[in-house]
């Protein structure tokens, strides 16, 4: 190959890595602390595949490097054809371009948001009390039914 990524290194959070390879059509295979992740390349005359292989590296703190100059065909380079050469090239560089220059997105929930998901209606005593004031202000079934309304189905 040309490999004009030969001399891109990337390191990137391990969560981040993984969701873009994947996202670009890598199968991942392997521990978290070495994964290789894989893309076959079919040509479309020989209905051959060429299975192209990408080895990670992640540290203990969820750093991954990513050596894009290391990956290479699983069978080695000779007999592949040009344009499978052509397509790998593409596809690793798509994948330099997405793990250089996008950002990782934050976590999904914030630490006050998590706070907020326990599980329970009220989060503390005042919110609990206020709760049953408006619980208890409220209508039961059978006088919804005397005003001549439908109450709400049993939960």
């Amino acid at each position: 190959m040309r490999k004009k990524y030969q001399h891109i290194t990337i390191m990137r959070p391990f969560a981040f890595v993984h969701n873009t390879l994947t996202g670009l059509g890598f199968v991942a295979i392997g521990a978290r602390d070495r994964t290789l992740y894989r893309i076959s390349l079919r040509d479309s005359t020989t209905q051959l595949e060429y299975p192209l292989q990408l080895t990670t590296f992640t540290s203990r703190e969820g750093r991954t490097l990513v050596k894009l100059s290391e990956a290479a065909f699983q069978c080695g380079d000779l007999g592949i054809p040009l344009h499978i050469m052509t397509a790998a090239e593409c596809k690793l560089l798509e994948a330099a371009e997405y793990l250089l220059h996008s950002e990782p997105r934050p976590a999904s929930t914030s630490a006050k948001l998590e706070a907020n998901l326990n599980g329970s209606m009220a989060q503390d005593e005042q919110e609990m009390r206020q709760l049953g004031k408006e619980m208890g202000n409220m209508k039961t079934n059978a006088e919804v039914k005397a005003d001549g309304m439908v109450p709400d189905p049993m939960q």
